[in-house]
């Protein structure tokens, strides 16, 4: 018994050492990964203020920098100064060309007073569409005194023949300059039809000095032109020989022909 009990003893005296040393180095093995992922994380927060002190250095750099405004275009990731061509595209469908034949006297020393039929170019806005007929807005000045008219439309068509159809003048104020003309649905080919667009007509209340204008209309009766600038006055009193009207300023070049077409702003 004596002898069984040295024994044992000795191999518990022996394996409690055994098992101390077995929690140390677990105790050490937790020590070290939780200072491990102390220092990493610490690593990666340095690491995140250097990346943001380069990127601030690299703007203020950049911000001071003037190579970038040698152009308005500097390539596909460059500078560009202004693009209005979609507008344009969305809003090409609700403009058309208005063609007036009217009767101008002219008195002769030898024929006394004689008539000659005199041909005018203008443009006008799609505004309304009834049962019967589509409504477009122009200039008083552009429908005066005619004859014969006719409305071109600026769509696609096989043939440019179905795109002129005859209008009639449906109502005047002249006080404004302002007209109304009709075309009769049944005129306009289907084709033609399905491609065109009622005009969204904005408030001239709501423009400031600055915003961007696009005027479109048949300048010079040779087609469709698209000029472009900005509002540069707002109610600015104009006085010509039918009266004093109160008009918005635009830079954008008008031209003989552009009478009744549109004027938009970056909304279209």
């Amino acid at each position: 018994e004596d002898i069984s009990l040295s024994i044992a003893g000795r191999v518990s005296e022996e394996t409690v050492p055994e098992e101390a040393a077995q929690t140390e180095r677990a105790t050490l093995s937790v020590t070290d990964t939780a200072a491990q992922e102390e220092t990493e994380k610490e690593a990666e927060e340095l690491t995140a203020e250097e990346t943001e002190e380069e990127t601030e250095e690299a703007e203020e750099e950049s911000a001071g920098s003037s190579e970038t405004l040698e152009t308005t275009a500097t390539g596909d990731d460059g500078i560009v100064a202004m693009d209005v061509s979609g507008i344009v595209e969305n809003c090409m469908p609700s403009i058309v060309a208005i063609t007036n034949v009217s009767v101008e006297e002219v008195e002769s020393y030898f024929y006394g007073t004689q008539g000659y039929e005199v041909e005018s170019a203008g443009s006008g806005i799609i505004i309304a569409q009834n049962e019967e007929e589509l409504m477009i807005a122009t200039n008083n000045h552009v429908v005066e005194d005619s004859q014969e008219m006719t409305v071109c439309f600026t769509v696609d068509a096989e043939d440019p023949e179905d795109l002129v159809v005859p209008a009639v003048t449906k109502g005047t104020d002249a006080a404004h300059d302002l007209a109304v003309v009709a075309v009769a649905l049944e005129d306009i080919p289907d084709e033609v039809l399905e491609q065109l667009k009622i005009a969204t007509l904005g408030s001239s209340e709501d423009l400031k000095v600055g915003e961007t204008a696009i005027a479109i209309g048949n300048a010079l009766g040779v087609g469709q032109t698209v000029t472009c600038g900005i509002i540069s006055a707002l109610e600015r009193e104009v006085t010509t020989d039918a009266g004093t009207f109160t008009e918005l300023q635009p830079d954008a070049a008008i031209n003989f022909g552009c009478s009744g077409g549109a004027l938009l702003n970056g909304r279209g």
